[in-house]
This record gives C-alpha cells, structure tokens and sequence, in this order.
C-alpha cells in the first residue's frame, strides 16, 4: 500500500506553536509553505515531484476509492479533506474572501457535501466512488 506524508505529523505540530506568534510570522509562513508543498502535486505547489505525485501517479480511478480496512481512509477522501481544510481556513479565515468550493465545484466533482467530510466514517469508500476525481 502507498503511503506518504513521513514528519508531517511534527511540522503541524511545529507549525501549531508558533502560528500565533507575531514575531514568527516569516518562520510560520515557511513552514506552511513546506508542508503545503508536500501536500499537493507538485504543478500545484510549484515544487519538485513529491511524493503526492508518486502516490497518484499512476492510479486508476476506482483506486482512489480502495478503503484497505475500515480502519483507514481512502486517498481520495483525504485529497478532498486536505483540500477542503485548505480552502475554509485559508479563504475564510486568514484572507476573509468565500471559499473556492461553491456550488458549480459541487456539481462538477458529484459530490453530496460540502463540508471536510469528518462526519463521514464508514461511507467514506461509498462517498469516494461518488466524485469525479479529474476535475
């Protein structure tokens, strides 16, 4: 199974502490910028190959939907949480604008909600087979 994402645990964490410290602000826009780089393809971010893209690469579509064990997450629900939480704390809250994800976002990707899907549990494997994942 692919996995990716090895010391973005303790970046949050790092990045947690001092994101409310005024006089750390370049040192906190730093770090959001490294781990925001290593969550995104890297035409997104504007970095090297990373490895999101090695993880999706080369799936198929129905593979964005494989949940292994109840236990785990499907890719395809945590590209959408990541992206999710990105464009409601990042629109919303720091720049103050509406989030990107609108009504025409919903219709375009199929998907039956609009929130970061944290209340989904077992209907994660069913919500991910919902979305168009090319757009």
């Amino acid at each position: 199974m692919k996995y990716f994402g090895a010391g973005l645990s303790e970046s949050h964490k790092e990045l947690n502490r001092i994101i409310r410290k005024p006089e750390l602000i370049e040192q906190t826009k730093e770090l959001f910028l490294e781990i925001h780089g290593k969550l995104h393809l890297s035409v997104v971010s504007g970095n090297e190959r990373n490895e999101v893209d090695e993880l999706v690469g080369d799936l198929r579509e129905d593979e964005y939907a494989i949940m292994p064990t109840a236990k785990d997450e499907t890719i395809a629900w945590v590209l959408w949480h990541i992206s999710r939480i990105e464009d409601l704390t990042m629109n919303i809250l720091v720049n103050g604008e509406k989030q990107i994800f609108n009504e025409d976002w919903q219709t375009r990707m199929n998907s039956p909600i609009r929130d970061t899907g944290n209340a989904l549990s077992k209907q994660k494997s069913t919500y991910s087979r919902t979305l168009r994942i090319q757009e």
